[in-house]
């Protein structure tokens, strides 16, 4: 498929190709909401490690992780609103900017090299 404003075309991923894009993300996800779940029981990171959040990460991050923390353990979860709230996240990853201060760029750069 071809959008007439740009020279853009999307294609279909091969099996394997999805799992090397799934499983970044998945660790990144994880990551991020196991951050969090610490954070909440009192418990962060060593002063030394920082962990460059941008805004919408955050926020969206918080908004899958109320909703996960949220949902009885004997109700299946709405796929719709879960999609949706994983789509924030990742949106918010990948077009997430680094700061020139940074030293390693940005949180995709940090939980890849974990996840590798």
């Amino acid at each position: 498929m071809t959008f007439d404003s740009t020279n853009s075309e999307f294609r279909d991923l091969f099996d394997r190709s999805y799992h090397y894009y799934y499983y970044p993300l998945l660790h990144l996800v994880a990551f991020l909401l196991h951050l969090k779940f610490q954070y909440d029981r009192g418990h962060c990171l060593p002063e030394d490690i920082k962990v460059p959040f941008m805004q919408s990460l955050q926020c969206s991050r918080n908004e899958l992780y109320n909703f996960l923390m949220l949902v009885p353990l004997k109700k299946e979860i709405d796929l719709m609103i879960l999609g949706t709230l994983v789509h924030r996240v990742l949106v918010s990853m990948l077009t997430a900017q680094c700061k020139v201060i940074d030293c390693i760029g940005h949180i995709f750069d940090i939980t890849v090299s974990m996840a590798l």
